[in-house]
């Protein structure tokens, strides 16, 4: 019991850390912690037997159980979406005067089957099957109403984990009042469902474990990148300093000179070359210094619209008239994000669909929502990326494009931003066919 209880508050933790402002996942957090108030019981009771059938420790389990319907209820309705914020608020509302309903009449005693004395147990037992039953049925349905290939797969993958543990407590007490105790069976199941949790957190990404882990990977990587960075910028503007002035010192040479002869005129013209190669050294270490700082960003809440509209003016205004820009943005609510930086993702994204189709041809932006994100999508109709370099594209200093003036940060800063604001960047892309990315921002 103990190895059980330890794992459920682990994961319990892990999911509230990994997702403060997800209600849905802080559903599932407060649902593990109630049934670890469960286990916590038994274990008190277990270790003072004198009170181990006292009508206080029933209580305990009256109302531990209680918690344990009411939360993993809510937790269900909430993460399938299926229902309106309004509904879900109702739902919650009865769903807690059930419980409450359900406390008031059922008497306790010393002596119990489940928690409670004879036959007493079955409106509690009523109770929990039809709310953690009502969430195992939400989270299917939703799975099965969800379109999007990114989303269907992250419901899937939650499925996998939610479903086991509503069926599993749904059967431990229809057993146990025929005389069965599966909860027994508790820390195989803890354990278990921990590993599970860890190998598709790990592999796959689920309740924001990878998120979390990418985002420290990054957070070295940039640790690491200045360092360097700092070092070698250091290093090659005392150099290129000297070179510059060396250069500017044999320009005012020659220009001294009362006729150039034409050696005179093709080391001038060389001089000018080197210092337009000095100006470019110079203008690609800023470069590579603005994408590797640290991003910092300023989290205000505002519709996400006003900045779609602002970066689309501005990239309209310098976009050739063989480009057309098509739009669908729907009416989102509020979110909280960063004006500054998601306007240069943005124009990143706009940028790079442009030169995927040499300045001309049709890119489509949208804007929607669902009860949990606001989507912002950019599709063009380019060459495409072939699909063994998709996995690398957000990697710095990669880039599908072969020119000496990209040097592979635009992605690598647009998905560091959007992780910074607990959210998320996608591609799709087919060769031939085009390109679409994904920003998805958490409500």
């Amino acid at each position: 019991m103990i190895i059980a209880l330890v794992i459920t508050l682990l994961i319990a933790s892990v999911v509230l850390w990994l997702n403060p402002r997800d209600a849905s996942f802080r559903w599932l957090s407060i649902a593990l912690f109630a049934a670890s108030s469960s286990v916590m019981i038994y274990l008190v009771g277990t270790a003072y037997p004198e009170v181990r059938y006292d009508v206080w420790i029933n209580s305990l389990y009256a109302a531990s159980d209680a918690a344990i319907a009411y939360t993993f209820g809510m937790f269900g309705v909430v993460y399938s979406g299926l229902l309106h914020k309004r509904q879900q608020r109702m739902y919650g509302i009865l769903l807690f005067i059930a419980a409450v309903i359900v406390l008031v009449m059922t008497p306790l005693s010393p002596s119990r089957l489940i928690n409670y004395a004879g036959r007493n147990e079955l409106p509690m037992l009523v109770l929990i099957c039809s709310s953690l039953g009502f969430s195992a049925i939400q989270l299917v349905v939703s799975n099965t109403y969800e379109k999007h290939p990114f989303k269907r797969s992250e419901r899937l993958l939650t499925n996998l984990l939610a479903l086991p543990a509503l069926l599993y407590l749904i059967a431990s007490y229809v057993f146990y009042m025929q005389g069965i105790d599966l909860f027994q069976y508790n820390h195989w199941f803890g354990t278990g469902f921990l590993m599970l949790f860890i190998l598709i957190g790990l592999t796959r990404g689920i309740l924001g474990v990878r998120f979390k882990v990418e985002m420290m990977k990054v957070d070295a990587s940039l640790h690491v990148l200045k360092g360097g960075s700092n070092l070698l910028n250091h290093t090659i503007k005392n150099e290129i300093g000297k070179i510059d002035i060396l250069l500017h010192q044999i320009e005012r040479e020659l220009q001294g000179e009362a006729q150039l002869s034409d050696s005179s005129r093709e080391t001038a013209g060389m001089i000018t070359a080197a210092t337009e190669s000095v100006q470019h050294v110079q203008t690609m270490m800023g470069k590579f210094n603005e994408f590797i700082q640290a991003i910092k960003v300023n989290m205000q809440k505002d519709n996400p619209l006003h900045v779609i509209e602002s970066s689309l003016k501005g990239f309209e205004s310098v976009c050739p008239p063989e480009l057309v820009l098509l739009r669908t943005l729907e009416p989102v609510q509020e979110v909280y994000f960063d004006s500054v930086h998601l306007k240069e993702v943005m124009t990143n994204l706009l940028n790079n669909a442009a030169e995927a189709m040499s300045q001309q041809g049709q890119i489509t932006v949208q804007l929607a929502e669902t009860t949990r994100e606001v989507i912002i999508s950019i599709h063009d109709m380019g060459k495409g990326i072939a699909k063994a370099e998709l996995p690398y594209i957000f990697d710095p200093f990669y880039s599908t494009k072969k020119m000496t003036t990209h040097y592979g940060l635009g992605l690598y800063y647009c998905k560091n931003v959007m992780m910074k604001h607990d959210g998320s960047i996608r591609v799709e892309s087919e060769p031939g066919l085009g390109t679409s990315f994904y920003l998805y921002l958490r409500k």
